[in-house]
């Protein structure tokens, strides 16, 4: 086959990389009529998302509010508008504008 078929797949798309983090955070979001409060680790973070290891499952194509704990500060990073552009099980990945 030529180069010009070849379809990249999973991390081959990212347009950039991604640094492995384990910092705690809170999510919460409205899917559908329920509304999702959940705990977890972003476990890796690149210029434009982040995977996360959460406690409450959430669902592709919905919007959450995290807030993201710094290690050496008493103080969250707050991400309003975070886009789960995939999930499986309790790992699901955000894209934030």
């Amino acid at each position: 086959t030529s180069q010009q078929n070849i379809i990249p797949t999973g991390a081959e798309k990212r347009r950039h990389l991604r640094y492995p983090g384990q910092y705690r955070l809170r999510y919460t979001g409205k899917i559908g009529s329920r509304y999702v409060r959940g705990e977890g680790v972003l476990v890796d973070v690149s210029l434009e998302g982040c995977g996360i290891q959460g406690s409450c499952p959430v669902e592709q194509g919905h919007e959450l509010t995290l807030q993201i704990d710094l290690p050496l500060k008493k103080l969250a990073v707050t991400l309003n508008r975070a886009v789960v552009r995939w999930a499986s099980g309790g790992r699901f990945g955000i894209e934030s504008s």
